[in-house]
């Protein structure tokens, strides 16, 4: 509930908009019953949209952001609402950087994981099993779960395109990334 109503959005970037929408005023002071959809083994609460990702957001049962998959089964893109809000509060601090335009497919996200780890400091506020950020004040990286399948996607920031570039070249090379 902490939640409700607002709008997080990402900095000269209103595209990049996401609208909480929890419980609605008349919800509350009447006291009316939440409906819920049953999908899988959770229960789901709609809990809002993004400006441009034709997609609904819900929370389960267990308190985890997700979409919904092809087979109307959970696609769990968070661990909590709150690594959700972190993440954003921490893309809208980076949005003066540069990034590449490419989300690529990771082919082996235990080998990134280590790649990244030994390289780069963990950003533990919003990082969950579903979402792994790391930094070296040159570049932000993201491990996340693209917002229709239970798969990985990596993304980069950094203070030139070139220091971006050949970090993600370098994750070809090794195949942790996709070609």
């Amino acid at each position: 509930m902490d939640y409700s109503g607002y709008q997080l959005t990402i900095q000269n970037d209103p595209g990049n908009s996401f609208s909480c929408k929890l419980f609605s005023t008349k919800q509350i002071q009447k006291n009316e019953k939440v409906e819920l959809i049953k999908a899988g083994d959770r229960l789901l609460e709609c809990c809002g949209n993004h400006a441009t990702a034709q997609i609904t957001f819900f929370l389960t049962n267990k308190g985890e952001l997700c979409t919904l998959d092809d087979d109307d089964l959970p696609n769990i893109l968070h661990s909590s609402f709150d690594k959700f809000v972190e993440a954003y509060a921490l893309r809208n601090h980076i949005s003066h950087l540069e990034r590449n335009p490419y989300y690529f497919e990771v082919a082996k996200p235990s080998d990134l994981n280590l790649f990244m780890d030994e390289r780069f400091k963990v950003l533990e506020e919003c990082t969950d099993s579903y979402n792994r950020w790391w930094t070296d004040e040159q570049l932000f990286a993201v491990k996340g779960v693209w917002l229709d399948r239970p798969e990985f996607y990596f993304h980069v920031y950094g203070k030139t395109p070139r220091l971006c570039s050949d970090l993600i070249n370098d994750l070809k090379m090794q195949g942790i990334l996709k070609k």
